[in-house]
């Protein structure tokens, strides 16, 4: 319950584009920590799925800075 509140926050504070991205990885951090604090052992797939978590936040984030340059560009032509 705790967490959908500060969710739920977040959302009215900061863009919900950047609120979303840190909600996808929560459980890769989630997982991570399970893995440093209680030593945990990941399956496989649990590591194959940490990988792509993250590769396609990267993406995203890459994908909207170029398009947020293009559109810049495309202004300070006009």
């Amino acid at each position: 319950m705790t967490a959908y509140f500060f969710y739920m926050h977040a959302l009215d504070r900061v863009v919900p584009t950047y609120v979303q991205i840190c909600y996808t990885l929560d459980p890769a951090v989630s997982c991570l920590l399970g893995l440093i604090i209680f030593g945990q052992v990941l399956a496989p797939i649990q590591i194959v799925g940490i990988i792509v978590v993250l590769v396609t936040v990267i993406w995203l984030q890459i994908y909207e800075n170029k398009r947020e340059s293009q559109i810049a560009k495309a202004k300070a032509a006009e």
